[in-house]
């Protein structure tokens, strides 16, 4: 902890770095016991970039504060009833001052600098993940820079980097493939205390069974498999499905055989992004399932059903990219072009 006499010209740094908000605007009073108790955390929430430590001129102890600690590895699976959320911001990111304070459903969570990233457990759901970008001689807005919206699945992994759009911070939903590729240089974002609410520690699917007073070899409770950014703009065949929807199959396979004796059954839900009319979006939201279908069905995954159903553009990952179709809110709207697909049957 830093020397008390440090308290006074850092607690207005805090302050303006660790806003704790509600909905979209911020409240500080309430937390001042914490901010004091926890005041070294705002030296690497307004100064830090992508040094691991910070020196800080003072002797002994609080010398140096380390900022950024273990490099980041592939996660594991994670327990059917739970969803992992992961939040990063890029080391390329220098250029973007300050650091982005994350906020889940209205609750300060970590503040991360370039090159660090954080992760949590919570339970699956619709969730609200805030940003606010922060730092030294600028005024801190007592709002959100942006909100996004997030459906976390049972049983899975969910990315959010760290984007500007405007000039505004924002969480922004990428595919494993590309986050596990960003991510390769980054390190765990230290010194934060998180007040989410409803964060649990996260378990791996083994452990879940292990706690289980009764085996449940057979159940109705899908396993969710996400392939996001899974067609190309306006594309439902098998030919405009992007590489990262081929390799999202291909890991849907892969995962199907170590998560099932037997798949009884499979439900593939499509989803369109909002560009174009209610109609055409719902018909190319089912035609997307039906391909998937297809494919699945190709592969010998299951002798039972596969039910397929499109939902249009109703059920949005990102909403808040431009209604004009241009390359931008194309580009923006990848992730609501995708395909949910849920198995059932009997687990290992």
């Amino acid at each position: 902890m830093m020397n008390h006499h440090l308290l006074p010209p850092y607690l207005s740094l805090l302050q303006r770095s660790f806003l704790v908000s509600r909905g979209r605007t911020g409240t500080l009073g309430r937390w001042a016991r914490w901010a004091v108790l926890g005041v070294c955390l705002a030296l690497p929430a307004v100064q830090a970039q992508m040094a691991p430590s910070l020196q800080t001129g003072q002797d002994g102890p609080n010398a140096r504060i380390e900022v950024l600690g273990a490099a980041f590895e592939p996660l594991g699976a994670v327990a059917a009833h739970q969803s992992r959320l992961v939040l990063y911001r890029q080391a390329s990111q220098q250029s973007l001052p300050g650091v982005t304070a994350a906020f889940i459903e209205g609750r300060y969570h970590t503040s991360l600098v370039a090159g660090g990233f954080t992760a949590l457990c919570l339970a699956p759901g619709q969730l609200q993940v805030g940003a606010r970008q922060s730092w030294v001689g600028r005024t801190a807005r007592d709002v959100y820079d942006a909100i996004t919206q997030l459906e976390l699945l049972p049983g899975q992994t969910h990315y959010m980097s760290v984007h500007v759009d405007g000039g505004r911070a924002l969480f922004k939903p990428v595919s494993s493939a590309q986050a596990l590729k960003e991510m390769a240089s980054t390190r765990a974002q230290m010194h934060a205390v998180s007040r989410v609410i409803g964060a649990q520690e996260c378990e791996r699917p083994a452990q879940a069974q292990a706690q289980a007073q009764a085996p449940m070899p057979e159940q109705d409770e899908p396993f969710m498999l996400l392939a996001d950014m899974a067609f190309e703009f306006g594309q439902s065949a098998m030919e405009g499905m992007t590489q990262q929807g081929k390799v999202a199959l291909q890991t849907v396979l892969v995962q199907a055989k170590r998560e099932f004796e037997q798949v009884q059954r499979v439900l593939v839900t499509g989803h369109a992004d909002p560009l174009g009319s209610a109609p055409f979006n719902e018909r190319l939201s089912l035609q997307r399932a039906q391909t998937v279908g297809q494919y699945l069905q190709s592969t010998g995954l299951t002798q039972g059903p596969i039910a397929v159903r499109g939902v249009g553009s109703s059920q949005l990952l990102v909403s808040d990219c431009p209604s004009a179709v241009s390359a931008r809110s194309v580009a923006c709207n990848g992730p609501n072009r995708r395909v949910v697909i849920e198995l059932f049957g009997q687990r290992r």
